[in-house]
């Protein structure tokens, strides 16, 4: 047992280790350029979602000299080191969660099948808000767990201080709160519900969660709507749309959590005291089942519930031939998935390379010298703005008013500074009022590859003589 306890933490600081030189070494997604330059402008929230990407990110700040460790490679993964580094804790905390109840060599086998799971495997490389959301959410279980044993006024307090961490991850987490009602109401633990336990956990809630509450208040609420409005409207017009959203949900999830997850859904052998976690797992998954009868679901958004469905079919999985196979498979997968990112310009099995996810590593490639070499240089995406950024060094903003909401529509840096300005088109998009408003006009326009540069200048208004 000793020995099968030192392997668990022996693989554990291996994985941590390979984690971090493979995310360096990974170029970065223009999502994780996008959050990079938050962390260059540090908010107490965000339009798109709190701010707990951005003060990860920010924390590897002293890690970006070493971009340049490798002559004519650009190591900008290095800055990804403390959100990976917090994102892989999380088994830490699970391990804790779990403590005894199950044999050290069960711990290793859950562990070796998280660890190569799409989520919590190569995609724990990826620097999202899902991964402090993964961190906080376990977190909250384990908080969750001691105030159901304990019920003391220190438990009830660190329950909310984990939610409200987990409100400045990812919105996300406020789905923890009706699955732990449920789960206390069927349980019968009414004493979990005195009015003073329950006035504890929002005052711990909403001190830790005040950035977001303060951010929002100062603008409009504008990051609470356009979330609500993101998942929740019904964009779903037809009965056959909703079938389709459905579908297309369901399938992104059975593959995720694979036959693992799937056939062992009706086992039973994991010890009663873990039990709590299936409501955890299963409750994300069935929340967005909901919603996708309304809008599209991200594969993605329940992904705090995939933890804690993956440690228990591993454990019961008695036989190991699932997990066995899981595991080799999502290794061979990871591999080749990881090959294709460091060579994003080959085509993948017949399927043309700029058909690919990754192709999003070079998919603005041929604007970076215009970036560069022009400091009144706008893109028009944040996805564009957040490559040509990490490309540059420096904050290429989106322009305002362009494309959908974002970060750059409330910042500064988002309008021009002088009588001249030059923005790159992917798409034909209307433009902002302000440009006319502020008497800018087209004055050249070329084309770049697949792009469109338009340049405007000032035209100052003729002045009338008395």
């Amino acid at each position: 047992m000793i020995e099968d306890r030192k392997n668990w933490f022996l693989v554990f600081w291996l994985a941590l280790l390979t984690k971090v030189l493979l995310a360096a070494v990974l170029p970065l997604s223009n999502d994780e350029a996008y959050y990079w330059v938050w962390s260059h402008h540090l908010q107490w929230s965000y339009y798109d979602h709190p701010a707990g990407i951005a003060w990860l990110l920010w924390l590897g700040h002293f890690l970006e000299p070493l971009r340049d460790l490798i002559p004519g490679y650009d190591l900008n993964g290095v800055i990804r080191t403390p959100a990976v580094i917090a994102s892989h804790f999380s088994l830490l905390v699970f391990r804790k969660i779990i403590g005894t109840s199950i044999s050290e060599r069960q711990h290793l086998a859950w562990l070796s099948v998280v660890l190569v799971s799409p989520f919590f495997g190569i995609g724990s490389l990826i620097v999202t808000p899902d991964l402090p959301l993964i961190l906080t959410w376990s977190l909250s279980l384990l908080a969750f767990q001691n105030y159901l044993q304990a019920n003391t006024k220190t438990s009830a307090l660190l329950v909310g201080a984990s939610l409200g961490l987990g409100f400045c991850a990812k919105y996300h987490i406020v789905i923890f709160v009706p699955i732990a009602l449920l789960y206390i109401l069927q349980q019968k633990r009414w004493s979990s519900l005195k009015p003073g336990s329950v006035a504890l956990i929002i005052l711990g809630g909403l001190i830790f969660s005040a950035p977001v509450w303060g951010w929002n208040a100062q603008n409009d609420w504008v990051s609470f709507r356009f979330q609500l409005s993101h998942g929740l409207d019904q964009e779903a017009q037809s009965f056959g749309k909703m079938v389709q959203q459905l579908l297309d949900y369901s399938g992104a999830q059975l593959a995720l959590l694979s036959p693992l997850v799937l056939l062992t859904f009706w086992k039973r052998n994991e010890p009663e005291k873990l039990r709590f976690l299936r409501w955890f797992g299963w409750g994300p998954v069935l929340f967005f089942v909901g919603t996708s009868l309304k809008s599209p679901v991200e594969a993605n958004w329940p992904i705090a519930g995939h933890l804690s469905l993956l440690v228990l079919a591993s454990i019961n999985d008695q036989s190991k031939f699932l997990s066995r196979t899981m595991v080799a498979i999502w290794s061979v997968a990871s591999l080749v998935v990881f090959y294709q990112a460091l060579n994003p310009k080959s085509d993948f099995f017949g399927i043309p390379a700029k058909d690919l996810k990754t192709n999003e590593f070079v998919r603005f490639k041929d604007l970076e010298p215009m970036a560069k070499g022009n400091e009144n240089f706008f893109a028009s995406s944040y996805q564009m703005a957040g490559a040509l950024s990490i490309a540059s060094r420096r904050t290429v903003p989106k322009l305002s008013g362009i494309n959908r909401k974002d970060f750059f529509d409330t910042h500064p840096s988002g309008r021009p500074r002088g009588d001249s300005f030059v923005i790159a088109l992917e798409d034909n998009w209307p433009w902002p009022s302000w440009i006319s408003d502020e008497h800018f006009v087209e004055s050249s326009r070329e084309t770049i590859g697949r792009f469109n540069l338009v340049t405007f200048d000032r035209k100052r208004p003729v002045e009338v003589a008395p």
